[in-house]
């Protein structure tokens, strides 16, 4: 066998300790861009339906593209934290946001179409 010297050993462990602590940072930073995500199309969801009410139209204006987006940002994190953990949790989660988003896209793309023949 190899005799590994205690330098040696210092390295490799500095090397796991790092990669830990950028993990960590990461995950910490995926989490707070949810966050952002999240507010954001809250902000804009709010906003339509302030200027549908003051614009006095019979339907409101329908919001499905920000809920689009925060779909589609949490199926693909669900499947980035699958790729890295295994689990099989988070690939049925990945898979069910993918499905609502792909509605509220194919919702979007109906509402958008009838609002603009309707101008």
């Amino acid at each position: 066998m190899k005799k590994i010297d205690k330098d040696e050993i210092l390295k490799r462990a500095r090397k796991e300790s790092n990669k830990e602590y950028e993990d960590r940072v990461f995950l910490k930073a995926m989490n707070k861009s949810m966050v952002v995500v999240a507010i954001l199309c809250l902000f804009f969801a709010i906003s339509k339906l302030i200027f549908s009410a003051i614009g006095k139209f019979e339907q409101g204006i329908p919001f499905f593209e920000f809920i689009a987006v925060l779909l589609g940002c949490l199926s693909a994190n669900q499947l980035f934290i699958y790729k890295k953990i295994k689990n099989k949790k988070y690939i049925i989660s990945s898979v069910l946001y993918g499905i609502a988003f792909l509605a509220n896209v194919i919702m979007y793309f109906i509402y958008t179409y009838k609002f603009v023949i309707s101008i």
